[in-house]
C-alpha cells in the first residue's frame, strides 16, 4: 500500500492483481472461502487480496496460479507499464519494452480466448458432448 501524508491507498499493481484473481476465481465458480481453503487462508484474506488492500506474496501468487490453472503472468496481463515506471524509465531498454509489450499482448489475447472458451464449455450440460469436444480439440492439435 502507498502512504500519502498519513493516509494509505491501494497501489495500482495490487489492485490489478487482485482484480485478475477475483475474475479467475469467479470464472471457475469458486467462493472466496473455497479458494482460501486451497491455500490455507481465510476468505477475509482472499477478499483483501482481491481488493488490493493486501499485497499477494510471490509464493501465494504461485499457489493461486496452480489452483486457478493459469500462468503467474496472467495476474499481470493488461497492466499498463507506463503507469508503473515510478522514475525508472532508464531501466528497460526501448526494444525490450516493445518486445515485452508484444508478448504481453499475445498472452492477453490467448487468455481472453481461453476465458471465453471456458465459460462456454462450462455451459454445456452433457458430459458426452464435452468429451466429444475435448476429443476434437486433441485431434486437431495433433494435426498441427
Amino acid at each position: 500500500m502507498v502512504t500519502l501524508k498519513g493516509r494509505s491507498r491501494v497501489h495500482p499493481t495490487d489492485a490489478h492483481v487482485g482484480k485478475k484473481l477475483k475474475d479467475r476465481r469467479t470464472l471457475l465458480r469458486l467462493s472466496q472461502d473455497q479458494l482460501g481453503n486451497h491455500v490455507n487462508l481465510t476468505f477475509q484474506q482472499i477478499q483483501k487480496y482481491e481488493k488490493g488492500v493486501n499485497r499477494v506474496s510471490s509464493s501465494k501468487l504461485w499457489e493461486f496460479s496452480q489452483i486457478l490453472k493459469v500462468p503467474v503472468e496472467y495476474f499481470f496481463m493488461g497492466l499498463d507499464y507506463s503507469v508503473e515506471k515510478s522514475g525508472n524509465e532508464g531501466v528497460m531498454h526501448d526494444v525490450a519494452i516493445g518486445e515485452y509489450s508484444m508478448i504481453q499482448q499475445t498472452i492477453s489475447d490467448t487468455t481472453a480466448v481461453l476465458d471465453d472458451l471456458t465459460k462456454s464449455f462450462l455451459k454445456i450440460k452433457s458430459d458426452e458432448v464435452r468429451k466429444q469436444i475435448v476429443n476434437l480439440v486433441q485431434s486437431l492439435s495433433k494435426k498441427n
